[in-house]
């Protein structure tokens, strides 16, 4: 079937075209143009009913002198973070601000979803010589936080950040062949329009779809696409992805004191956004020095795993509170001081000095009115 592809420079005819669909982020298509020079900038794919509006990931003449080009969904999204960006409000960062400034970074038309704050601390890292950092990157790190239940590039250019509306496939589907132990099924298909991921072809989700016009199909006149059910596998980046985050977590978590034992070991609960962590009783309390902390109900806590053994647990942090910090002397401490006191600015033998000066009677006992009740000092 006829596929093109409209730049600025006019539209050509595609003579190969291989376009992915996937669930969530930027749809990418591999295309060979008949004629004209490669091409740039923001490009419109036509497959058969589809539109689609992006832009030119990279494009060059190939040995048939074939222009051929990578077109990406939407317009800033694969650039890169030349500049960090951080956000910080007492009140909570809003969500509809990193996506604003976001959006203005990158010149892409977004859809915002409903507004909510993401914390009080945001923040956007750049790129680095070896470590290049995408503005999709940071979409994708604001899905896995929670912040946003997904993110595509429509049609239309616009970045929408809930799931599509699922409609039943409609056009002709002719089965090729199928692969049920991957979940991959081919069809020859007159329309791709409703091939979108989340609608449902012979009563099964798509869950991304691969679609080939022109030399890269099998089928004379014909699209062929490869439909992947909702229960495929992930791809191998995800799974690594998922296995990194897994032993991170493991790692180190944050938990609340629910209450502390005589010895100074903790009782703690997970914080309500990690209902899936369990409670840990009697934990130990390793601070550096012969400090001790005593926690009381509500404080939040580090916990780390000696050994990597969940059967060790440890609290190796606790969040400081707002306000003065006092001493290590506690309330109620008797102590020795100087009554009065008299200081003493001076020299001694010639040479410069200063002190405090004892009375016959050089100190008195007092007891300490103030100070803090919830730090311990062995002695």
């Amino acid at each position: 079937m006829a596929s093109s592809v409209a730049t600025s420079s006019g539209t050509r005819t595609a003579l190969s075209v291989k376009l992915h669909l996937p669930s969530a982020g930027r749809w990418r298509a591999e295309v060979i143009l008949d004629t004209g020079d490669a091409p740039t900038g923001k490009a419109t794919l036509t497959v058969a009913d589809l539109t689609l509006v992006g832009s030119v990931l990279r494009s060059n003449i190939d040995a048939a002198d074939r222009p051929h080009a990578t077109i990406v969904g939407g317009i800033g999204w694969h650039n890169l973070i030349r500049s960090p960006v951080s956000f910080q409000s007492d009140s909570g960062v809003r969500l509809a601000t990193v996506l604003d400034t976001m959006a203005s970074a990158t010149g892409q038309p977004i859809q915002k979803p409903a507004d909510r704050t993401i914390g009080n601390y945001f923040e956007i890292v750049a790129s680095r010589t070896g470590e290049p950092v995408h503005w999709a990157e940071i979409l994708d790190q604001l899905v896995r936080a929670g912040h946003i239940q997904t993110w595509r590039v429509d049609g239309d250019g616009t970045t929408r950040f809930v799931s599509r509306t699922s409609a039943e496939f409609s056009g002709r589907a002719t089965l090729l062949r199928r692969d049920s132990g991957i979940g991959i099924t081919t069809y020859g298909v007159d329309s791709a329009a409703s091939l979108l991921p989340g609608n449902t072809i012979d009563g099964v989700v798509i869950s991304r779809v691969d679609i080939r016009d022109g030399e890269a199909s099998s089928q004379k006149n014909s699209l062929e696409a490869d439909v992947y059910s909702a229960e495929s596998a992930p791809e191998i980046r995800e799974i690594f992805r998922r296995m990194i985050a897994s032993w991170v977590n493991d790692t180190i978590r944050t938990y609340v004191v629910e209450s502390a034992e005589s010895d100074g070991r903790l009782n703690l609960s997970p914080p309500s956004d990690s209902p899936h962590l369990p409670e840990i009783g009697k934990c130990e309390q390793w601070i550096l020095g012969g400090a001790m902390y005593r926690a009381v109900k509500g404080d939040e806590v580090i916990v780390a795993f000696a050994d990597a053994r969940h059967e060790r647990p440890m609290v190796v942090g606790v969040k400081l509170g707002s306000g003065d910090y006092l001493d290590v002397a506690r309330s109620g401490d008797t102590v020795k001081v100087l009554f009065p006191p008299m200081t003493f600015t001076g020299t001694i033998s010639g040479a410069p000095a200063a002190g405090v000066v004892l009375s016959p009677v050089p100190y008195t006992l007092g007891s300490i009115q103030t100070g803090s009740q919830r730090v311990g000092v062995r002695t």
